[in-house]
């Protein structure tokens, strides 16, 4: 690549000046992203929460997914 230089000022700009500017903004970027609230808080999967609990969430979903009729 070419460096470029300014005509009227006796700064030099080169790949390796556009190549950090762009990691600052990227740093920047996901230093936003970390500050950004989860919207789903603490929650957690439902399968896991069940699991610490002690209840079998497969049998559970396999009761559910039966109609009524069968069910009782």
């Amino acid at each position: 690549m070419v460096d470029r230089e300014i005509k009227n000022g006796s700064a030099a700009f080169s790949w390796a000046d556009e190549v950090e500017k762009e990691e600052e903004e990227q740093a920047r970027f996901q230093e936003n992203q970390k500050q950004k609230p989860n919207p789903f808080g603490s929650a957690r999967p439902r399968e896991v929460v069940l699991q610490e609990k002690g209840i079998d969430w497969r049998k559970l979903d396999f009761d559910l997914q039966l109609p009524s009729h069968i069910r009782y």
